[in-house]
Order: C-alpha cells, then sequence, then structure tokens
C-alpha cells in the first residue's frame, strides 16, 4: 500500500502507534538492562562477602566414615556438622560398633576438619576375646593403647587407627613406618 492512500487522520494514528510501540520497547530494555545491572553488583557483592572455604564457613567439605557403620563412605557436609550427625546420615551403627569405645575416644560433637577420616570401631569378639586377651586390636584400640605397643609412637598410633579397618594382620606393613622388622615385634602382640 501506497502513504498516500491514507487519510491525515490515518496517517496521524499510525504515527503515533510506531511512537508508543518505540517507547514501549525502550522502557522495556531500560528495565531489562537495569535488572542486569542489579544482578551483577548482587553477584559481585555475594562475592565479596564470600569467606574463604573452610569446614566451619558455611561451605561444603568432605569427610570419610568408615568402620561398624550402616552405610560407610564419603560425605560431603555444610556448616558444622558434628560426629554423632554424621552418623544418623550414615545410617547409624551397626550392631556390631563398639559403643564403650566410641564414647571413650570419639568426642560425638565435634566438627570435622576438611578432607578428614573417621573409623567407628567394633567389638571384638569372644572367640578372639578369650584367645588373644592380653593382645591388642588393631582395629578397635585406642591410641594410647596402640602406643604400648613396641616401636609404636603416636605418628604411627595414628596412621594405624586413620588406615582401619584391617581384614588380616599383614594389612599392617601397608601403614608407613611399619617395615617387616617393626611387624614382626608386634605380630605376637596384636589382633585384628
Amino acid at each position: 500500500m501506497d502513504w498516500n492512500h491514507f487519510t491525515k487522520l490515518q496517517k496521524i494514528a499510525i504515527a503515533g502507534i510506531i511512537l508508543i510501540l518505540g517507547i514501549v520497547l525502550v522502557i522495556f530494555n531500560f528495565k531489562s538492562q537495569a535488572n542486569t545491572l542489579k544482578s551483577n553488583v548482587l553477584s559481585i557483592e555475594k562475592n565479596i562477602d564470600t569467606p574463604t572455604i573452610s569446614a566451619t564457613s558455611g561451605q561444603s567439605y568432605f569427610v570419610e566414615l568408615t568402620g561398624y557403620v550402616k552405610y560407610p563412605g564419603v560425605y560431603e557436609l555444610k556448616d558444622d556438622t558434628m560426629l554423632l550427625e554424621l552418623i544418623d546420615i550414615a545410617g547409624g551403627l551397626l550392631p556390631g560398633a563398639d559403643t564403650e569405645a566410641v564414647h571413650k575416644d570419639l568426642a560425638l560433637s565435634k566438627a570435622f576438619n576438611a578432607n578428614q577420616k573417621v573409623y567407628i570401631p567394633g567389638k571384638a569378639s569372644n572367640a578372639s576375646t578369650t584367645e588373644s586377651s592380653d593382645k591388642i586390636s588393631i582395629n578397635s584400640a585406642s591410641k594410647t593403647e596402640l602406643m604400648n605397643l613396641p616401636g609404636v609412637g603416636e605418628v604411627t598410633a595414628a596412621k594405624i587407627i586413620e588406615n582401619r579397618p584391617y581384614q588380616v594382620l599383614e594389612d599392617l606393613k601397608k601403614v608407613s613406618g611399619i617395615g617387616d622388622a617393626t611387624y614382626n615385634k608386634l605380630v605376637s602382640l596384636i589382633s585384628l
């Protein structure tokens, strides 16, 4: 259609509609840019306020729970999760768990450090208790008890606890600092 075929009133109406559409587009574009700018400012403010990642900063971190729990594994935790809460998350203690040792050697209300490993010990069976009542269990002994073994100091005792559970006594050789000579001194004094 040719522009000259429209009456003066139709031309003014068309120009008004085009003008209104133009204003609406400009306003919409302005609001869109303002919202983008606002979200960018909020994002920058959020990044400025974010502290470095640690177990107590509200950020997530990982803890490995092994031993006598229903679902042992690596768990991603947030905030100040306590050992008691982690045990609950892992399905609770198994019937064979040594609750006395748990209460004695582990702080149930303790919050974790990132990348920490926690072992829940099991009770020694009656057969192994009567058979080796004077032997120290490498799977359930406390750090202090392990330090009573010849050649085992505080660091090695911590490594023994960290590498639990052991399936056979010879697995103890996998612990850094325990070679054949040390193992041969310990084998008659230890049990699973």
